[in-house]
């Protein structure tokens, strides 16, 4: 059985740690697998596990929606994911054609019996009504399926005229290659981020769209990462790879208050010189070992950080960088009250945080996630779809 995992849009590492811990449980259970990741992905320590399988394991480089050096529209104007879509092209037909023969080359060459996407939505189109497909993906990134897409901005509810437009400008462009395939027009553009089988990676507690009876939720599998340190003895743990500096300067107010941090701020980073107390790591820890000594984790609000310190009660500093993060930021500060949402150009340990951080043993209370299925569930989906094919 030949299976394809793509990945096109989006960053950081959470992508390629999802997609490397699905090809680990595919290669053990026999299958072969072709693995497309979006240009420029540093995947080698990711996948090191699966090249003991090379006669079973290929990797290249996704083909992905070419805007032609256009930006995303700058933040303040980005209402819907159609606006995050326009700033990779998706509002174009004939960049999504592009990509999507590129991704036709792929499949009459491989021939996969399942195709595997997280956030790939080009792959989506090119794949549909011909390969089974499995979506997998954040809820960010996975919108209800048959609705108007919500706006992008957890807890704002109106949608301008204007986004609409532009949405419905995506959702043509998107038809598009529907009709080219001789395939039904989507009713909605949140369509192109569902396949056969939609799983969301996350639990109903991190999901601002659980209220979707439809969606299956798997629990995050993309915590552990391939070559992560042994957990290390600190106070406080920062997880701030992209804000090497913010990292720096919060973990000398954490020294001035005489508690031990360590910090991993990327990769390829020169040693910078660093205040007493602080451990610059080259490469992560070992997430749930170090939560579990930790009283405290400073990290940007990523998905599989907010949900493995909540699974753990650690206490947690969260600097979110962009919407999404602050979107999971404030669903975990309302299931425990040990979450504190911080702006990343401010510097400065709250008070309260302080007296939230156990002295030892005993964590901040738990949050209600909600109920979660397996990953073996999506990898038995996926070689189920196989053998109908």
């Amino acid at each position: 059985m030949r299976i394809l995992l793509g990945w096109e849009l989006g960053g950081g590492l959470g992508h390629v740690t999802r997609i490397a811990a699905l090809t680990r449980r595919l290669l053990d259970h026999g299958a072969e697998t072709l693995v497309a990741l979006r240009p420029g992905t540093d995947a080698v320590r990711a996948f090191a596990a699966a090249q003991g399988h090379q006669s079973r394991f290929r990797l290249i480089t996704a083909p992905v929606v070419d805007p032609q050096g256009r930006g995303t529209p700058g933040i303040a104007t980005r209402e819907t994911l159609a606006d995050t879509m326009i700033g990779f092209g998706f509002d174009q037909s004939e960049l999504i054609f592009a990509a999507a023969n590129l991704w036709n080359s792929i499949l009459v060459r491989y021939r996969p019996d399942v195709v595997i996407s997280d956030s790939a939505p080009a792959l989506n189109l090119t794949a549909a009504g011909r390969i089974p497909l499995v979506c997998v993906g954040s809820p960010f990134l996975t919108p209800p399926r048959g609705h108007n897409l919500p706006h992008l901005r957890m807890g704002s509810q109106d949608v301008s005229y204007r986004a609409r437009r532009r949405e419905q400008g995506v959702l043509d462009a998107i038809n598009t290659i529907r009709r080219a395939n001789r395939l039904p027009a989507y009713a909605f553009c949140a369509d192109v981020w569902h396949g056969d089988r939609t799983f969301v990676a996350a639990p109903p507690g991190l999901d601002p769209h659980s209220w979707d009876a439809s969606r299956t939720h798997v629990e995050p599998f993309n915590v552990q990462f391939s070559g992560a340190l042994p957990a290390v003895p600190a106070d406080v743990y920062c997880y701030l790879p992209g804000l090497s500096e913010v990292g720096l300067r919060l973990a000398g107010e954490f020294a001035g208050l005489n508690r031990s941090c360590a910090a991993f701020l990327g990769q390829g980073l020169d040693p910078p010189p660093t205040p007493d107390g602080l451990t610059v790591l080259p490469r992560p820890a070992e997430l749930m070992s170090q939560l579990a000594m930790t009283r405290l984790f400073v990290h940007k609000g990523g998905l599989a950080s907010t949900w493995a310190a909540l699974q753990t009660g650690t206490p947690q500093l969260i600097l979110p960088p962009g919407i999404e993060m602050a979107n999971n930021a404030a669903l975990a500060a309302g299931l425990s009250p040990g979450v504190f949402i911080q702006d990343p150009r401010e510097v400065a340990v709250p008070k309260e945080l302080l007296a939230a951080m156990p002295a030892s043993g005993p964590r901040a209370a738990r949050g209600r996630l909600g109920r979660t299925c397996s990953v073996e569930v999506l990898i038995e989906d996926a070689l189920t779809l196989c053998d109908r094919t």
